[in-house]
């Protein structure tokens, strides 16, 4: 095997499983991926080769080759390790099948180090927003992280508070490691003005906060704002009754418009022409898309919860979880003067790609 006989200092496996079989793109895979990136150039440089691993066992799939996108991953591209040769596992996805035996064996046969990324543990701080099965088995997969993982990498505080909440016993250390941005700053393309061209990038599930959202919207267009939106996201749980709203709005292909599907180019084009972002969520781990708004000019309107408030960037709105305050805020943002942003002000998924390099280096060198 090539990462063997060249030697490296230290070998590591990504669990690379779920993000084989992706047939689509969304968050949770650009993290991924965006991740892998960067740990292959920030370890490589230190001479710690990172290969694909199954700790399950399963076969390889190739799903993911038909996304040019994720096709391009340096490590779901490159070579597998098995648990046995490696030095630590990173887990960064959400996996569908994880063998929590054989990382336990593995960390008794070698001692390897076991980083695990939690995006949030929204299903059990609001399992209201999910099915009873899918909160038992996000509740299991919790609890056998939390047995076997060393390090927990969270993105927000709001993660680490959560976790702590539970009351769960566990030796793993947490460390609060935000996400970022993978577009390059660039100014506004759009003026101020009382016009709103609004842009919202989520999932469509009733935890993301479309129904407030189109609540908003309404309230502009009886107030005689000029205003259009437009949905960005694929089709979650439990939201027949959303769907419907939306493909049923008076405005739908008009001044509402929903794309189920768009890569990161059709984002950048969509943002060049709005000049507000909306991320009206009720439950959040992180909320990806404010960093990407903002590196892409618009200026954000955002709810008021705990996780945006982590946050203290320029052109950033915040408003109370009601239609009328969103629509009152989304107005006063397109109203407002943008603010200059240094290209380095707005994190991203560089910055984070490196802080989770040094977390690994540091503990392998110990």
């Amino acid at each position: 095997m090539k990462y063997l006989r060249d030697s490296p200092r230290f070998v590591i496996g990504s669990e690379t499983q779920s993000q084989e079989c992706a047939e689509f793109v969304t968050g949770i895979q650009r993290v991924v991926c965006e991740t892998h990136k960067g740990l292959v150039d920030l370890l490589g440089l230190e001479g710690i080769a990172i290969g694909w691993t199954h700790t399950a066992g399963l076969p390889r799939s190739t799903v993911f080759q038909s996304l040019p996108y994720l096709a391009e991953d340096p490590i779901l591209s490159g070579e597998e390790v098995q648990l046995a040769e490696i030095d630590a596992l990173i887990v960064l996805d959400l996996p569908n099948q994880i063998d929590f035996r054989a990382i336990i064996k593995a960390k008794s046969d070698k001692n390897i180090k076991t980083f695990f990324l939690v995006y949030d543990i929204i299903p059990l701080i609001h399992p209201e927003f999910f099915t009873p099965k899918s909160v038992r088995s996000f509740k299991l997969y919790l609890q056998q992280l939390l047995h076997v993982a060393d390090f927990i990498i969270v993105t927000s505080d709001q993660v680490r508070k959560d976790i702590e909440s539970l009351g769960w016993k566990y030796a793993a250390q947490v460390r609060v490691v935000p996400l970022g941005s993978v577009h390059q700053q660039r100014a506004p393309g759009n003026s101020n003005g009382d016009r709103i061209s609004a842009l919202c990038v989520n999932t469509i599930e009733p935890r993301k906060g479309h129904n407030r959202l189109l609540d908003a919207f309404d309230f502009l267009r009886k107030q005689g704002s000029d205003v259009d939106l437009t949905l960005i996201g694929r089709i979650g749980w439990n939201c027949d009754v959303l769907v419907e709203r939306i493909t049923n709005h008076p405005d739908f292909n008009g001044r509402l418009k929903w794309i189920a599907d768009a890569d990161d180019n059709a984002v950048v084009r969509i943002a060049a022409n709005c000049n507000v972002a909306v991320a009206p969520t009720e439950a959040e781990g992180f909320g990806l898309f404010v960093e990407e708004a903002l590196t892409l000019g618009l200026k954000v309107v955002v709810s008021d919860i705990p996780v945006f408030r982590e946050r203290n960037y320029p052109n950033t709105y915040f408003a109370e979880l009601t239609g009328e305050s969103l629509a009152r805020t989304m107005l006063n943002a397109a109203r407002a003067d943008w603010v200059p942003v240094r290209s380095v002000e707005i994190r991203t998924m560089r910055d984070f790609s490196r802080d989770v390099a040094d977390l690994i280096l540091e503990n392998l060198l110990r």
